[in-house]
């Protein structure tokens, strides 16, 4: 599996210490509810990778895969994707959540570099065609950072929150396969070698510019 380097961060598969490290994170109350779980996952649902997610009143259990996000600087593991098949586990729809475990590890630019850098990791390991996430918010008001990363709004929906029940609003990006290609194509990079960190065009620039 090839690794990703972006601006600030590293993104490849979870080796043990940091599967360890995310199963820690997931039992924390502050982190599960985010991620759609009512409560924190069993060892043995973990181990299997599998994670009884809610989306308002429907309950699945998906299969799972980790990501690891690391620190280009010293290599320090910060964080982690998870993904999962949006409508059945095969799907080449992947739906993603991200988590920084580490508050001192939570700003913008970790926040894009992650979400930039798992699109190439993801469509170059053939691990995905297209990359959804959900977003919630408060009010009727897009989110608009999204966009910035050259992702599309496809849906909103109104649904509860997994613990309180609360009402609230959902709004679904999209960033897809042929849409990271036009890009490519468009600023003349190969995403099959080339790091964003390395490369000539500043791919990182373009998307933080609204270049699509």
């Amino acid at each position: 599996m090839r690794v990703v380097r972006g601006n600030i961060l590293t993104i490849g598969p979870a080796g043990a210490s940091q599967r360890e490290a995310i199963f820690t994170a997931l039992r924390r109350a502050d982190i599960h509810p985010s991620l759609g779980l009512k409560a924190p996952p069993l060892r043995a649902q973990f181990d299997t990778d599998v994670l009884e997610l809610h989306r308002g009143e429907e309950m699945r259990r998906e299969p799972v895969r980790y990501h690891a996000l690391s620190r280009n600087d010293d290599g320090r593991f910060v964080g982690f994707f998870l993904d999962f098949g949006w409508d059945h586990p095969n799907d080449s729809i992947r739906e993603l959540d991200l988590v920084f475990p580490d508050e001192a590890d939570r700003n913008v630019g970790a926040y894009f570099d992650a979400t930039i850098i798992v699109s190439q990791y993801l469509f170059e390991n053939a691990l995905a065609k297209r990359v959804r996430w959900r977003v919630r918010a408060h009010g009727e008001r897009v989110p608009q950072r999204h966009q910035r990363h050259g992702a599309r709004l496809v849906a909103k929906q109104v649904e509860r929150h997994p613990v309180t029940g609360e009402w609230m609003n959902t709004y679904i990006f999209e960033f897809a396969i042929a849409d990271y290609q036009r890009l490519l194509q468009r600023i003349g990079e190969d995403g099959s070698t080339d790091d964003y960190a390395k490369s000539r065009s500043g791919i990182w620039d373009v998307l933080r510019s609204r270049g699509n």
